[in-house]
């Protein structure tokens, strides 16, 4: 576990708190990664958006924005935090700029897992 936790702390996560919160049971941890990394909604998130139901998108993203800061997942939460912000109220058109971030962070999240994994 400490690699994996090495490289998210170089993406930019916060395990530290989150392990402090879970009383450093590492392995419950790294079950919470998994199935985030399993089940996450940013496809139907991005499906929500590419169907321009933007009501779906913001509870997808919402949704995903919690999931992201109860893991310690810093890069995605920001990323996903600025889509929930675009889709408040009238949906802002730079919506699918910062999808495009949160996509390219969620990536990144499963390269390291799949680096972990393996």
């Amino acid at each position: 576990m400490s690699d994996l936790r090495y490289l998210l702390e170089v993406w930019g996560a916060d395990t530290r708190t989150v392990l402090h919160s879970v009383m450093n049971d590492e392995a419950f941890y790294l079950k919470m990664l998994r199935e985030f990394a399993e089940n996450s909604k940013i496809d139907l998130l991005n499906h929500a958006l590419e169907k321009e139901n933007y009501k779906e998108a913001f509870a997808l993203a919402h949704e995903i924005k919690g999931s992201a800061i109860t893991l310690g997942l810093k890069p995605l939460y920001t990323s996903v935090s600025r889509v929930v912000e675009d889709l408040r109220g009238v949906p802002m058109p730079v919506v699918y700029d910062d999808i495009e971030a949160v996509n390219l962070e969620f990536e990144s999240f499963i390269e390291i897992m799949r680096s972990y994994m393996i």
